[in-house]
């Protein structure tokens, strides 16, 4: 009997326990420093021996994603050794550009070879809730974002856990979420689907206690876009479908209006138009985004190596765009190859949410593609090229979709212009199985 691969949504335990361990030794390590790197130095070693020892089960898939992400890296760390003013913070950024390339590279070769990006989903649950506990146990909850024993003022602190930085946590809760949703379609009656949602309102309501207006809203973003791509065609022409849609949105409005009125974090996104005066912070970033451009005008080739922004601006902070932040470091070279990525990943989820005949890879590529035009969108407020957990998240469903096209390119000869539709469970089989 022909052996067929895992389903999509089968979750291979040890490789994501060994990618959870790396990811909370690695969040710890923000906390504790020097206390943590023995751990984290473990675990990654561990990583990497596994993932070599499936290489030499499976052989080695190299999605093409990969190798323009070390592309980038090799240009951005050539033109910074000829251009960084500031050495140090030089040597610092391009260590974290290749720790995060290799990753990206061993988590997408993994999720290609299976043909699924669950291996990354559950690291971003797992991780998440332990953000929750640590935050719970240590009290780094207890005062944030809410009001005093006797309510007679608002405190202003905001939630960390293991991290240092508040935006970073929100945006590990955002991935969690994403983490959980992906898992839905799997679940089968209320039970399975009531403990999802419910895990999906504890995140939310930790998520809340971060104050990070950024990640809110693109939690907000991204659960419309997740309807939208995943769930259309069921809720079209459908009266129980669309009720329940427009249910959701109307609790949707009220939860939000409360989160206006009762939270910190409705007291910062409501006090945005304070911030736009001119010494606000958003008046500040504003600021930096028109010395961005001005740095890729005057250096439109290399820009002023990775980690160097910082240093041409009075702020001394980066750009908090993801987008400014690649091209004032890299230049228009070193932006073209960043983008390519992500271009290259979304034409792949697009033809597979079109044309793939299994449900379940269509609907992990239309999941897939609202989790990467989430991450865009939050680029325009955030810096992400350095950010673990993102690259981590997005590998899994890079691999997926590399290793999904090319199967469905050889069965159904997408490259000769002959464009399936949603076949029968044969066509299924060939798919996955191949």
């Amino acid at each position: 009997m022909k052996a067929t691969a895992p389903s999509t949504f089968a979750i291979p335990w040890v490789f994501t326990t060994l990618v959870t361990a790396f990811l909370v030794t690695l969040a710890a390590s923000d906390l504790y420093n020097t206390q943590m790197l023995p751990f984290v130095y473990v675990s990654a070693t561990v990583l990497v021996l596994y993932s070599i020892l499936q290489w030499s089960w499976r052989g080695l898939v190299l999605p093409s994603e990969s190798l323009v992400f070390f592309t980038f890296f090799a240009w951005t760390a050539l033109t910074g050794w000829l251009v960084a003013s500031n050495r140090g913070m030089l040597f610092y950024g391009v260590r974290v550009l290749a720790e995060n390339a290799c990753l990206f590279l061993m988590i997408s070769s993994y999720c290609a070879g299976r043909r699924s990006p669950a291996a990354t989903m559950a690291p971003a649950i797992i991780v998440a809730f332990v953000q929750v506990g640590y935050g719970s146990i240590s009290g780094n909850y207890a005062a944030s974002a809410g009001y005093s024993a006797l309510g007679a003022h608002k405190t202003a602190v905001q939630a960390t856990s293991l991290s240092t930085n508040a935006n970073s946590l929100g945006i590990q809760f955002l991935w969690g979420i994403a983490g959980i949703t992906f898992f839905w379609y799997q679940a089968r009656g209320w039970l399975r689907k009531g403990i999802l949602a419910a895990a999906i309102i504890a995140l939310l309501v930790c998520l809340l206690y971060t104050a990070s207006r950024k990640s809110l809203l693109s939690v907000l973003v991204f659960f419309p876009l997740w309807g939208w791509f995943c769930y259309r065609k069921a809720v079209t022409g459908k009266l129980r479908p669309a009720l329940s849609t427009a249910l959701l949105g109307i609790l949707g409005c009220m939860a939000f209006s409360y989160i206006l009125q009762s939270t910190y974090m409705g007291e910062r996104i409501t006090n945005v138009s304070e911030e736009l005066a001119e010494h606000g912070s958003a008046g500040r970033r504003m600021d930096l985004y028109r010395i961005a451009i001005g740095a890729v005008q005057s250096n439109p080739l290399m820009g002023l190596g990775i980690n160097q922004f910082q240093f041409a601006n009075i702020h001394r902070v980066y750009a908090h765009c993801d987008y400014l932040e690649v091209l004032a470091s890299s230049g228009l070279v070193g932006g073209a190859l960043y983008f390519a990525i992500f271009a290259m990943a979304g034409r792949r989820l697009l033809r597979l949410e079109r044309h793939a005949p299994d449900p379940g890879v269509r609907y992990a590529a239309a999941h897939g593609l609202a989790v990467l035009i989430t991450f865009l969108l939050l680029g325009i407020t955030c810096v992400m090229y350095n950010d673990f957990m993102t690259w981590c998240f997005l590998a899994g469903i890079v691999g997926f979709a590399y290793q999904a096209d090319l199967a469905l390119s050889r069965h159904f000869q997408i490259s000769e212009g002959s464009m399936p539709k949603a076949g029968t469970a044969a066509d299924t089989h060939r798919i996955i199985g191949c």
